[in-house]
């Protein structure tokens, strides 16, 4: 009978063993599937900041500081610079930079599309599973301000959404906070 018992017991406790072996491979794929997501969309948050930026440099070339923004509302910019960003060079012509989220929705989020005299950017297209844009915008004394010819920097505050790995689950949400200087309109003294 107490052999019985020690089998008894030793399968359950070989079942037990089994089913925490079985838990944490689960669990070890999701967190591995979760850190892959996270990666991709890490990727696309360096992308989104890096180009923003270089974008945002561009903004009064060739302008006075106080008529280089066009636009500054809280979820748009648009603003005036001599540069052609799509062929990168300077020109006589004088061109229109915006930066707004699309309206619609897609599997991917909403994107956030960046045009020059109303024509996507080559290079840029659409940045992807850009969930949120405000812009917070400040004078060159760091106050907020709403008045185009104020603006002499933006903070740009963009939220990233990506599906989760798995159906049912909490979609994965990142947020990124980025300060651009209207560079130049800093250096004409502005």
């Amino acid at each position: 009978m107490s052999t019985l018992i020690d089998v008894l017991g030793a399968m359950v406790i070989g079942s037990m063993l089994m089913l925490m072996m079985i838990t944490f491979q689960y669990q070890l794929r999701d967190t591995a599937d979760a850190a892959i997501y996270m990666t991709g969309m890490v990727e696309e948050m360096q992308k989104a900041s890096s180009k923003l930026n270089s974008i945002i440099a561009l903004a009064g070339v060739g302008y006075t500081p106080t008529t280089t923004v066009a636009i500054a509302d809280t979820n748009r910019l648009k603003f005036y610079t001599k540069w052609d960003y799509q062929n990168d060079r300077i020109s006589s012509n004088p061109h229109t930079l915006e930066i707004k989220l699309a309206t619609t929705a897609t599997s991917l989020g909403r994107s956030l599309m960046i045009t020059q005299d109303g024509v996507l950017l080559n290079d840029l297209g659409y940045l992807l599973w850009v969930d949120g844009l405000r812009f917070i915008y400040y004078t060159k004394t760091n106050t907020l301000t709403t008045a185009p010819a104020q603006v002499r920097s933006a903070e740009l505050w963009l939220t990233f959404r990506h599906n989760a790995p798995k159906a049912g689950q909490k979609p994965l949400r990142t947020r990124l906070q980025q300060r651009c200087y209207f560079m130049n309109s800093y250096l004409q003294g502005a």
